[in-house]
C-alpha cells in the first residue's frame, strides 16, 4: 500500500474514532463505513497489519485445526460469518450497537488472517507453477 493509501486508512479511522467519542461513544453506518475503510488500510499497510495477521493467524491456526478435527467445522470462518452477518445487519436497523464499529475495524484482518490459514498453500501452488512453466520456456527454447 502506497502513501496515499495509508493516509486515508489513518484519516478514516482518525475521523471515526473522534465522531464517536464527541457522540458518548455511538456508532453509525458512517461510522461502521470509516471503520471498514480504516481496518482494510491497517491490514494492508506494513507492519501494524503484519502484526495483526501473525497474531491472529497463530490463534486461527490452533483453534481451525483443533476444531477442524474435532467438529469438521472451523472456528475462523464461523467468527467471520458471524462478523459479516452482525454488520449487515446492523446497517440495516435504525440504530447501530456499540460494537458494530469496532467489528468492522476488525474484519479485514479476521478476513486476512482467515484468508491466509486456507490459502496458505497458495504460495507453493504458484511457486510450483512458476517453475513448470519456467522449465517449459526453457524446453521450447532449446528446440529453436
Amino acid at each position: 500500500m502506497n502513501f496515499g493509501g495509508t493516509a486515508v486508512s489513518l484519516i478514516s479511522l482518525a475521523i471515526a474514532v473522534t465522531i464517536m467519542w464527541r457522540h458518548q461513544w455511538r456508532g453509525s453506518r458512517f461510522i461502521v463505513l470509516l471503520m471498514l475503510i480504516a481496518g482494510f488500510g491497517i491490514t494492508a499497510a506494513g507492519w501494524v497489519g503484519d502484526l495483526l495477521a501473525r497474531g491472529g493467524q497463530m490463534i486461527g491456526n490452533a483453534v481451525g485445526s483443533g476444531t477442524s478435527q474435532a467438529f469438521g467445522v472451523s472456528v475462523p470462518a464461523l467468527v467471520v460469518v458471524v462478523m459479516v452477518t452482525w454488520i449487515v445487519v446492523d446497517m440495516r436497523d435504525r440504530s447501530i450497537h456499540k460494537a458494530t464499529p469496532w467489528i468492522a475495524l476488525a474484519l479485514p484482518t479476521v478476513l486476512a488472517v482467515v484468508g491466509g490459514v486456507y490459502l496458505g498453500f497458495g504460495d507453493t501452488v504458484l511457486d510450483t507453477i512458476g517453475t513448470g512453466l519456467g522449465n517449459f520456456a526453457g524446453w521450447l527454447g532449446a528446440l529453436g
